[in-house]
């Protein structure tokens, strides 16, 4: 009996780590930048373990009334704040076409968005998720494809997995970026897998997701543990700022809050009120939130100080 029993868990782990990393199919819609009357350029690179990756990138508009801010240097010139560009990473099972939003936000802001599909996702190559082990690797191929057009240092916005490969990402490239906005990442991988294992199959921790957690990394050959941004965060040397949702059950606005307890200064935290996991409604608070963080990142990268931080 207790064979049976080990071989059914055995194949039930099997197919739950499946599961978690198979990239959900999603209905793509139809549309482009040109959809909103934006600019954009079809861009590709090709990261370093030879996935080919596709992105949009749409350059800077005409920045609104009050947007520009002058800076007065040491030796007491004054020059206009250079404003970075943004690399917007989308969730698991999204895609570029999802994060128009963001990319219309940004232009009205005077910045260059960059909006990519991760391996596995819309015109990238096909893989399995990792879960945000191996995914910083396409964020390195895009900072390479910054650096060679000399667009400058790039905030990274991720959302969910977006916000996962965005802090691991950051925490590796620290000196090529501006920031990092991280918008509902989850805490640790094991943790994650935990907390959707009760959500959708009101499963227990034990023995299942143990089980499922050694799968995947047995699949793909890293460790679970290792993807762990309680740990990761704390490597981000760039300014911060960490986004929960109100009414997240995924990545509770609490599970986000310890990252944000982690992470170095200058750091921000904003919780967004009324929004879930999939939503958000870029309301006027939670524009200013980022809009200020932009520019903190900007006056950041031109003189190395936090103004009022």
């Amino acid at each position: 009996m207790a064979l049976l029993v080990g071989a059914a868990l055995y194949e039930v782990s099997q197919m739950l780590a499946v599961f978690a990393i198979t990239v959900p199919a999603a209905s793509h819609p139809n549309l482009t930048p040109a959809s909103l009357g934006l600019p954009f350029e079809a861009v590709e690179v090709v990261s370093s373990d030879g996935f080919h990756l596709r992105g949009w990138w749409i350059p800077a508009g005409v920045p609104g009334p009050g947007k520009g801010v002058m800076l007065q240097r040491r030796d007491g010139t004054r020059v206009l704040q250079p404003r970075m560009p943004v690399l917007v990473i989308h969730g698991l099972g999204a895609g570029k076409e999802f994060m128009l939003g963001y990319a219309l936000f940004l232009h009205a802001e005077g910045r260059g968005a960059l909006l990519i599909d991760l391996r596995g996702h819309g015109e990238s190559d096909p893989s399995p998720t990792t879960l945000g082990a191996r995914e910083p690797l396409d964020v390195k191929a895009w900072l390479d494809w910054f650096a060679d057009r000399g667009l400058g240092k790039p905030v990274l916005w991720g959302t969910s997995l977006g916000a996962v490969t965005a802090i691991r990402a950051g925490a590796a490239n620290n000196d090529r970026i501006a920031g990092v906005i991280a918008d509902a990442p989850f805490d640790t991988l094991r943790h994650t897998l935990a907390v959707h294992a009760r959500l959708y199959f009101g499963l227990p921790e034990f023995p299942l997701v143990e089980l499922t957690a050694w799968q995947i990394g047995r699949r793909l050959g890293f460790d679970v543990d290792s993807v762990d941004n309680l740990k990761t965060v704390a490597e981000i040397h760039v300014p911060i700022l960490v986004l929960a949702a109100e009414r997240d059950h995924r990545m509770t606005p609490e599970s986000v809050r310890r990252i944000f307890d982690r992470a170095n200064e200058p750091k921000r935290f904003y919780l967004i009120p009324g929004d879930d996991h999939e939503t958000r409604h870029f309301e006027a608070p939670y524009r200013d939130q980022i809009s200020s963080f932009l520019e903190l990142c900007d006056w950041n990268v031109q003189t190395g100080a936090q103004p009022g931080y």
